[in-house]
């Protein structure tokens, strides 16, 4: 048997450099166009673009509207993430 150790360098949201600070919001905001419903915390945004007949605009919607109101939600949830932004997924990077 042998033994492999794999070290992940994983750094919060704050300790990350603009632009990936800016790819960790935008992936927020997909996952968030995508399961939104009038139950959704910022469902103001989507009623606002259809009222505006412009939904193509959510995304950008949440993200001029809500951006430090989203980071306060990442920051809360205490996410890691690898250096570019992308979330660290313990699961899939280990395995079960």
């Amino acid at each position: 048997m042998k033994t492999v150790v794999k070290i992940f360098k994983l750094y919060e949201f704050d300790e990350l450099d603009k632009d990936s600070q800016n790819r960790v919001i935008i992936d927020w905001i997909n996952v968030a166009t995508e399961t939104m419903n009038e139950n959704s915390l910022f469902y103001d945004c989507a009623i606002k673009m259809e009222e505006m007949k412009t939904p193509w605009f959510l995304a950008e919607c949440l993200y001029v509207e809500h951006k430090e109101d989203i980071i306060g939600i990442i920051n809360t949830h205490e996410c890691l993430f690898l250096k570019n932004g992308d979330t660290f997924d313990m699961i899939e990077s280990l395995g079960e």
